[in-house]
């Protein structure tokens, strides 16, 4: 499976849509092309491209879907497969559609041949949107599920590399904190400097058991403060 770059050894059923990510010539292809190679899929277009419903059984990797869409402007540049919507499935308490979700992660993960990342959360209005992604040569691939005041929605998004900014963009994001961290690095060095400007001549270093004059000449962990006075 060239498209994300990992072997399937299932064979694809009749109405299952793995194979359409068989070949990464689908990134090249315009979608009415590939809806015309697959016809058995029954497409239908709409604004969103052409769409296959799951009226005659529609399957990814013999587990059921709802509905399969190709789209691009030009070439195709996503398939969107949708598993799950609230307006469309009998409705899934939070502990069943979790149950469901996590058992899609860990197929996928075993389809990809790798671990997916988990994005940071975003928000769309009250609900909290959780995405985990795979990245590949060619596409990257995610799984993203949609919850509110109950679970409305989950669905596998592939996509070309060309139309997978956003995602990667997440994906890249450096680890929190790493800038911060060297600013505070930076800012602790100067500081240092400082302090060791305003000692010179005032230092004394504990040596043998008795104290000699000596300025500092790197940065020091800590330092002993002590004030002496008489009347």
């Amino acid at each position: 499976m060239t498209v994300l770059t990992a072997g399937l050894s299932m064979a694809a059923t009749s109405k299952d849509v793995c194979v359409l990510t068989y070949n990464s010539n689908i990134w090249k292809t315009v979608p009415m092309e590939v809806a015309g190679r697959f016809p058995h899929f029954q497409w239908e277009q709409d604004a969103k491209g052409f769409t296959a419903k799951s009226a005659d059984g529609l399957q990814l990797w013999g587990l059921d879907v709802l509905s399969a869409n190709v789209s691009g402007s030009s070439n195709t540049t996503s398939l969107n497969i949708l598993i799950y919507e609230e307006t469309e499935n009998e409705a899934l308490g939070n502990a069943e559609f979790f149950k469901a979700a996590t058992s899609w992660k860990t197929k996928m993960d075993q389809k990809m041949g790798r671990k997916g990342v988990m994005l940071d959360k975003s928000y769309a209005g009250v609900s909290v949107v959780q995405t985990v992604a795979w990245e590949f040569s060619e596409s990257v691939v995610t799984l993203t599920t949609v919850v509110g005041k109950t679970p409305e929605k989950m669905y596998i998004r592939m996509y070309a590399k060309s139309a997978a900014s956003s995602v990667l963009a997440k994906l890249h994001k450096p680890a929190k904190g790493s800038k911060k961290s060297g600013g505070a690095i930076a800012k602790k060095a100067s500081g240092a400097n400082q302090i060791l400007k305003k000692l010179k001549g005032k230092t004394t270093y504990l040596e043998g058991g008795s104290f000699s004059k000596r300025d500092i000449s790197s940065d020091t962990e800590y330092y002993i403060v002590y004030f002496s006075a008489s009347w």
